[in-house]
């Protein structure tokens, strides 16, 4: 009689009933692996036998044996990393969410997963950090923008999905896996102009009259969310036609005075009593 728990056996015959001296017999069984024995890396079971001889009726003989079988498992996981659809609008400081599946695609548990996204404010949060084959995780994580990466018009970043499992009793990593994603930023543009005429300069000492100058000042103002870069002035009044109000970057919500010349007052403005310089909007170029 066989007895082997891992094998469902308690007390069961084995083959041949009789056994000469020096002879041997066997038998056979099978046996399903749990989640623990492949985690562990091998499987440990121990038989006995029993058996008695012609003369006794009760069992007088007896043996066990163990084996110990390696089992080999791989150990593998996906990560899907997803992020918004086109952000509109988008401005510095805003906060963009993006989403991390993780599938563990192997033969072993895997724990301590962790999601690595340089660019995002914080690491990631993941439920569940353990997973058994075949089971996903969902992490999340937020990303503030840059003005830069405003202006650049998208942000692309990549993450990596770390985790660890063990083998023959130790702690080994599972082999990373990454995933990119890049996000579409669309930003709006937008400036508003406003002119303001100074203290006229009397030159002739006889009230206003043709040919006086009048200095004018110029702002220009970024209403939108996107760095400006040359802005420039078309004025027919002032005589300008891509006049350079500001080379340098103009950040959003950031304004620039232009230096532009005096204004010479004609013989028309004079018979008007007044003069009119470009509207809110009118005649300005700009490049992001």
């Amino acid at each position: 009689m066989v007895s082997d728990a891992a094998l469902g056996m308690d007390r069961a015959s084995c083959g041949d009933a009789r056994l000469a001296p020096g002879a041997t017999t066997g038998c056979t069984g099978t046996h399903t692996l749990t989640q623990t024995e492949i985690d562990a890396g091998a499987v440990t079971n121990t038989a006995s036998a029993a058996a008695k001889t012609p003369v006794a009726q009760t069992p007088t003989v007896s043996a066990t044996a163990s084996a110990t079988t390696p089992i080999t498992a791989t150990s593998s996981m996906t990560l899907d990393k997803a992020g918004p659809a086109p952000v509109e609008d988008a401005r510095a400081e805003q906060t963009i969410a993006y989403t991390f599946t993780v599938t563990n695609t192997g033969a072993t548990t895997i724990t301590d997963l962790t999601i690595d996204d340089p660019l995002l404010a914080s690491a990631p949060s993941c439920t569940p950090t353990t997973l058994l084959p075949g089971d996903v995780a969902s992490c999340t994580g937020t990303l503030t923008l840059t003005q830069a990466q405003v202006d650049a018009g998208s942000v692309t970043n990549l993450a990596t999905a770390r985790a660890s499992t063990t083998r023959a009793g130790e702690r080994v990593s599972v082999p990373p896996v990454t995933d990119t994603v890049t996000t579409t930023l669309r930003s709006t543009s937008g400036v508003s102009v406003t002119a303001e005429a100074g203290t006229l300069v009397d030159t002739g000492a006889a009230g206003a009259t043709a040919g006086d100058q009048m200095p004018v000042t110029i702002t220009v103002t970024n209403t939108g969310t996107v760095t400006l870069t040359n802005v420039r002035l078309d004025d027919p009044k002032l005589g300008l036609t891509g006049f350079v109000c500001t080379a340098g970057p103009l950040a959003p919500q950031a304004s620039a005075t232009c230096s532009v010349p005096a204004y010479v007052l004609t013989q028309t403005d004079v018979d008007a009593g007044e003069v009119s310089f470009a509207r809110e909007g009118d005649g300005l170029g700009t490049e992001r």
